[in-house]
């Protein structure tokens, strides 16, 4: 059986791969990317570039949530991390 990554749930990738349009993901540990998909696979294995990962950490003293950044040229992430893939809205 062939994959066909024209239908169904592979369609948003497939469209926003060869739109070169800005995509979302969601991580089971609560990191949020915001990127240009450049490849993925049948496993939902994803890599993308122009990456900006932002998550939150809490200051042990006081209990402060602190809301953090990185950018990075290129990331793989692993399919079965990935909980959320949507199209980049701005807001």
């Amino acid at each position: 059986n062939e994959l066909k990554f024209g239908s169904g749930p592979f369609m948003l990738l497939k469209r926003s791969l060869t739109s070169s349009s800005k995509i979302y993901i969601l991580t089971n540990d609560h990191h949020k990317f915001t990127g240009y998909l450049r490849s993925f696979d049948k496993h939902c294995n994803i890599i993308m570039e122009n990456v900006s990962e932002i998550w939150h950490t809490e200051k042990k003293d006081n209990k402060k949530i602190i809301t953090k950044e990185k950018y990075s040229p290129i990331i793989f992430l692993r399919g079965d991390t990935i909980i959320i893939i949507s199209k980049f809205l701005i807001n």
